[in-house]
């Protein structure tokens, strides 16, 4: 539970540093839509997920790029912890 936190509040700054436009949604809840809310578009996912790979030192796949793992910074962190679980060495 302690990591699921420390990763939402990681990705929550990642969001506010990269995509200013984010600080008019003082209120942004982890499920609320990042697309909707005109935070990320198409050119953003692109910077997101270069500063993913970055941040968290993950490798995000063609197979990766579904709109539901980009939706919000619930499901951002959620897409990242399974990144963890699934590169991590047996």
């Amino acid at each position: 539970m302690e990591e699921n936190h420390n990763v939402n509040q990681q990705i929550r700054q990642m969001i506010i540093t990269k995509f200013p436009i984010s600080a008019r949604h003082a209120e942004l809840a982890d499920e609320d839509s990042l697309f909707s809310k005109g935070i990320v578009d198409s050119l953003g996912v692109l910077d997101l997920i270069a500063s993913l790979e970055e941040d968290f030192g993950i490798l995000i796949t063609e197979e990766d790029l579904v709109p539901e793992n980009f939706e919000s910074i619930a499901s951002l962190s959620m897409f990242v912890q399974s990144k963890f679980t699934a590169e991590a060495p047996l």
